[in-house]
């Protein structure tokens, strides 16, 4: 896989879930509505704007975006000094291995 992957994918997945959270930032009396009775949070009497379904997808999203990035981090990112190292190891092992000769 090239270089620039993981940490695209990283920023691809940490936009979605920076939007989500945004967006569900900005949607707080829909949330407290949601969890009303479960905690302390108390929504509003106004009128529902946002349905429960579109509340839980960006909470997916935005769980799954930080948690996937977290994820890739862990064990793509850290296991790359030791594929580097590898790949060096290799090419170190094909030149030694190479005969030169003068006409080359």
């Amino acid at each position: 896989m090239p270089v620039w992957f993981f940490p695209a994918l990283i920023g691809l997945f940490a936009t979605v879930s920076i939007v989500s959270g945004i967006w569900l930032f900005l949607k707080l009396p829909a949330i407290a509505r949601l969890f009303r009775g479960t905690a302390d949070i108390v929504g509003d009497k106004s009128k529902r704007t946002t349905s429960p379904g579109a509340l839980w997808f960006a909470i997916i999203l935005f769980m799954g975006g930080w948690i996937a990035c977290v994820l890739i981090y862990a064990f793509a990112i850290a296991a790359e000094p030791e594929q580097i190292a590898a790949n060096k190891l290799r090419n170190n092992t094909n030149l030694a291995t190479h005969t030169f000769s003068a006409s080359s």
